[in-house]
């Protein structure tokens, strides 16, 4: 007679690669009210190298286990009395940060669509079905441990960027401190009264030679009849409404124009309008905006979606390369991914690939809530059809089925518990379940690559920012830390 443990064995041929470093150094906590199942798992994982695993038989002391020393992995039975895995996933959720939360591998005998429906929508991540079939039980043990290791790792960088980032402000803050922007006073005929440093370094004019001057020393001759205009109606407002702010184009000394962001106010004194303007040189961050732009229209990069966010590639060519690589992986006939707006409102088209490539038409930019990708952006779930002619939400079913398109499936893509976007699929053929495991771990990865390479393009934009700045100051700046180290200087 055969034996349970027999049959946990793994049949000659079948051995899996041994699992990388990380992985086997991971915490994995097994709750399952049948012992036999408990110390077969145990056994198994301990074979294939595994050395940090935990067990229980009972739910409360499963829940002491992972409350209290927390877990990576979750081998969790569903069907247990007094605590069933639903009510056990239920209690971890209330009392875990979303950072800290296991990925749930669920353990079931039950297949019903209903139950994996419901253990879904809690949060599990996948599912063995009983009795353990040994190579698929690493298998998918080791796939949900790469995500999650992967996961808490690029949180921590970017946890370690966020802090880069905001000394980097903190030390701009600084600057702007003691340079300040310019900042200048003139009368109702736009006689300059006053002129500060920031000016001077921003217009390359003394204070000497500006105040006095006419306010069209300022601007382009062919913009200034309308600043004028913009200004006396400013003075005729009441006085509650004398606040105008705007970007403009000054002009400095040297003939050069650059971009700005002015905001004025007007007072009344002696029966006279007076007016105070803060201007701000905006031009690198208006150089940061077309790079961003520049950066979203790219369409072609590296064949693997890992290596294409690990390189140095731009945003837009990693997306165009993931789109790829899902519709080679998956077999499909159409993969897109769309990005959040800035506003929040829309889905906008990044990349695609197979049988469009164009970023035009309706799907270019999807009100949230809208058609499928916009539900899945809304309600923050995943979707899968397997018949797209009688999906309601499905736009253009007709053309879909002329194109013998079949089957839709859409992922959102989360970054601490902020939406990202959406990746989705189109094939001529059914998908399976595991289609949607795929997607998640692609969803995974490329909302993770995409917060990591914003970081970073932030934190460079700040730096080539602070260093023009600093570079065109007359005056010599220096910032040291508190034991006097040197840490800023131009």
């Amino acid at each position: 007679m055969t034996s349970d443990l027999d049959k946990m064995t793994i049949p000659p041929g079948n051995e899996l690669r041994t699992p990388r470093t990380p992985v086997l150094g991971a915490r994995i906590v097994v709750i399952d009210d049948d012992a036999v199942s408990v110390m077969l798992l145990e056994r198994l994982f301990s074979k294939h190298g595994f050395r940090r695993v935990a067990s229980a038989t009972d739910a409360e002391d499963g829940l002491r286990l992972v409350l209290e020393h927390g877990a990576d992995l979750l081998l969790l039975d569903l069907h247990m009395p007094e605590l069933d895995g639903f009510a056990i996933m239920k209690r971890l959720w209330d009392n875990l940060a979303p950072h800290e939360r296991p990925a749930v591998l669920m353990l079931t005998s039950d297949v019903a669509p209903e139950v994996k429906e419901q253990a879904l929508a809690l949060g599990a991540r996948d599912f063995l079905t009983k009795p353990f079939p040994p190579v698929e039980t690493i298998l998918r043990a080791e796939n949900l441990l790469e995500v999650r290791l992967l996961t808490r790792r690029l949180a921590e960088e970017n946890v370690e960027l966020e802090a880069v980032v905001a000394k980097r402000a903190a030390e701009l803050a600084a600057v702007a401190h003691a340079a300040a922007d310019a900042i200048i006073a003139f009368d109702s005929g736009g006689r300059i009264l006053s002129w500060n440093r920031g000016a001077e370094a921003m217009f390359g004019c003394s204070a000497v030679a500006a105040v006095g001057q006419s306010f069209d020393m300022m601007v382009p001759a062919r913009l200034r009849s309308r600043y004028v205009a913009e200004l006396a109606e400013l003075g005729r407002q009441p006085e509650t409404q004398r606040a105008w702010r705007s970007e403009i184009v000054c002009l400095r000394q040297d003939g050069s124009e650059f971009d700005a962001e002015v905001s004025v106010s007007a007072w009344e004194g002696d029966g006279e309008i007076f007016y105070a303007a803060v201007v701000r040189d905006i031009t690198e961050r208006r150089r940061a905006e077309e790079a961003e732009r520049e950066r979203a229209r790219l369409e072609h990069c590296v064949s693997d979606v890992r290596v294409a966010f690990s390189a140095g590639d731009s945003l837009g060519d990693a997306l165009g390369q993931a789109a790829d690589a899902i519709v080679h992986h998956l077999g499909t006939a159409l993969g897109r991914i769309w990005l959040l707006s800035p506003d929040g409102e829309n889905l906008d088209l990044a990349a695609s690939a197979g049988m469009y490539t164009v970023f035009e038409g309706e799907h270019a930019h999807v009100p949230l809530g809208q058609a499928k990708v916009g539900r899945i952006a809304a309600a923050g779930k995943p979707e899968l059809t397997n018949c797209i002619k009688s999906d309601p939400h499905i736009s253009e079913p007709e053309r879909a089925e002329r194109e013998g398109l079949v089957s839709f499936a859409g992922y959102p893509m989360v970054v601490d518990s902020r939406l990202v976007g959406v990746v989705a699929v189109f094939a001529r053929r059914e998908l399976a379940p595991s289609a949607m495991r795929v997607l998640e771990a692609v969803a995974n990865e490329l909302g993770a690559g995409i917060a990591r390479k914003r970081a970073a393009e932030a934190l460079r934009a700040e730096q080539v920012f602070l260093a023009s700045m600093l570079q065109s100051l007359q005056e010599g700046i220096l910032a040291c830390d508190a034991d006097g180290n040197r840490t800023l200087y131009n």
